[in-house]
């Protein structure tokens, strides 16, 4: 075997002989060898005693068993690579946009609940609205389950959809500038979970009297800006603001999240205009 086999692959073969007659059991070894071509083939050996100090082995190319089982391999990494990814997707979605609903809702329900006493015409009202939200919201997470963008935003882009955002949250919102064209729907995702979850973190931790959103388009890219005058403080490695993060980066975009106690948050996004996955 040293004579015509590299010293590497003789030495392992005669370990493997060496085992098979003294344990009388089959014995195997994986080795790679260039070929008289040049090419780099993968081979297995295996080694079995057939006399007291003989042993019989076969050796078979295993090159192409070997391509199509990293294959193979390569084939399940994507597809539970997918479906993590849809899976984060989905959890994202609910959480930075469908949330938004029950946000509003919830804070409705405690006004509905004050004004039960002195205001029963007020506290119906108040119910009323609070079923519309729920309703909205078990529309959009049907959506968000069947893989799908809210309507508002699949169908009239994001002014629209964000709009809609403002008409229904509970701390009043200046709109300063949102873009007037449609633009592709992975920015326009972006865009719209990033201000649906800081609408709602202002509403629930920030007790802000304020918000201020603006949606700038300049060339290539999409600079999204929500700041409320509330009381500071956010923390960025909580879980919305860290979800947030995450789908940001995973297109490329830039999040900045500036949030001093007692001065507000700023929360500012820029997201490229180029078509995103």
């Amino acid at each position: 075997m040293h004579e015509i086999l590299p010293a590497d692959v003789a030495g392992a073969l005669m370990v493997c002989a060496e085992q098979a007659l003294k344990s009388g059991q089959l014995q195997t070894v994986e080795y790679r060898l260039h070929t008289l071509a040049g090419e780099l083939r993968d081979f297995e050996a295996r080694v079995v005693r057939v006399r007291e100090d003989e042993v019989l082995t076969i050796v078979r190319d295993v090159t192409e068993y070997k391509r199509a089982e990293q294959e193979r391999r390569e084939i399940r990494a994507r597809v539970v690579g997918a479906e993590l990814a849809e899976r984060r997707r989905l959890e994202r979605n609910l959480h930075d946009g469908a949330q938004q609903h029950r946000v509003t809702a919830n804070l409705i329900l405690h006004l509905a609940e004050r004004d039960l006493g002195r205001d029963p015409v007020a506290a119906r009202k108040a119910l009323a609205s609070a079923r519309e939200e729920l309703a909205s919201g078990l529309a959009e997470i049907r959506q968000l389950a069947q893989g799908l963008d809210p309507q508002a935003l699949a169908e009239q882009g994001l002014a629209a959809a964000v709009r809609g955002l403002v008409e229904r949250a509970v701390v009043p919102v200046e709109l300063e500038e949102l873009p007037a064209e449609r633009l592709p729907a992975g920015a326009e995702a972006v865009a719209y979970y990033v201000i649906a979850e800081s609408l709602s973190n202002a509403a629930k931790h920030a007790r802000a009297s304020r918000v201020v959103v603006a949606a700038r388009l300049l060339p290539g890219e999409l600079v999204v800006e929500v700041a409320d005058d509330g009381i500071g403080g956010a923390d960025p490695g909580g879980n919305g603001l860290r979800g947030l993060a995450d789908r940001v980066a995973d297109v490329g975009s830039r999040l900045e999240i500036a949030s001093p106690r007692g001065e507000g948050t700023r929360v500012r996004a820029v997201i490229p205009t180029t078509e995103i996955a």
